[in-house]
């Protein structure tokens, strides 16, 4: 497949991951081990993607800072993605790998609509799949989505929203946008699937039952569900339960699902096989094996 066939976008961050943070009083030095990575979502789902041998392109913001760490990253590890920066800043999530484990994040480098991306509307045009990320972060999403989907109609668009709760006042348009354009694959985690269906209203008796009833509200093709417990795919209703394994790493592994889960789709797996490859490439991300 064409490296221009696969695109992403629009987020690269840097990432600080440790657990709980012990400060010494004399010193000052933080008493605990901190690991600094590349993440995002675009990013995470392209290194991935690379990884697992499909060259794609990677469209995000960043500074020259991050951009140098990122193309730093990927010729040590022999990474066959094309980074496409977009100058605007640094973005940095800070991940507390506790047991309530808490993010929080500067998203100032994602602001990106349709100014800040025109000077790629040519490679976009030509893009066969696009993967969008981090909508949550980015307070231009609809924005882009909206100009992506306009620009190129023969796309498939796979689309990962992040948390919806931090971007509330742009939801219902995003519900719009999703019930009139037919996007690719909807993948969602647990927590958000449930917010969608609280802000809709939906009446439900369990999750499996909340996916089917908003996979018929919106106009999507495909709606892939994954938590830490089971995933769940429709139209073909397949589910299946998670192994259970203690996890070295948790930032980042939706993104490495999607990314198995695309795999799938592109290399026409059947829809249990897809999901039994998403999980494997997922599981092997947390116990920082892949």
């Amino acid at each position: 497949m064409k490296q221009n066939s696969i695109i992403s976008l629009p987020d690269l961050f840097l990432d600080i991951i440790t657990k709980r943070i012990d400060i010494n009083k004399n010193t000052g030095n933080i008493n605990q081990e901190i690991k600094l990575k590349v993440g995002g979502n675009a990013a995470n789902f392209s290194i991935a993607l690379s990884k697992i041998g499909i060259k794609n392109k990677l469209i995000a913001g960043c500074n020259k800072i991050s951009e140098l760490i990122f193309k730093q990253y990927i010729k040590d590890k022999k990474l066959k993605i094309k980074f496409l920066p977009i100058y605007t800043d640094i973005s940095i999530t800070i991940s507390f790998e506790n047991d309530d484990r808490i993010m929080i994040t500067d998203p100032k480098g994602i602001q990106i609509g349709i100014n800040e991306i025109k000077k790629y509307e040519k490679i976009l045009k030509k893009a066969k799949y696009i993967f969008f990320g981090n909508w949550n972060n980015n307070k231009k999403s609809n924005e882009l989505l909206k100009y992506i989907i306009n620009l190129n109609k023969d796309a498939k668009i796979y689309l990962d929203i992040g948390d919806p709760s931090i971007n509330i006042e742009n939801l219902n348009e995003l519900i719009k946008i999703l019930k009139e354009n037919k996007i690719w694959v909807f993948s969602l985690n647990e927590y958000e699937l449930e917010y969608l269906g609280n802000f809709l209203k939906l009446n439900y008796e369990n999750l499996l039952d909340l996916a089917n009833k908003l996979y018929k509200i919106l106009n999507v093709e495909h709606l892939d569900i994954h938590s830490p417990d089971f995933v769940y795919s429709l139209p073909s209703g397949i589910y299946i339960k998670i192994e259970k394994v203690k996890p070295i790493i948790l930032t980042g592994a939706g993104d490495t699902w999607n990314a198995g889960n695309f795999y799938g789709y592109l290399n026409n797996l059947d829809n249990k096989d897809r999901l039994l490859f998403a999980n494997e490439i997922a599981k092997k991300y947390i116990l920082n094996e892949f």
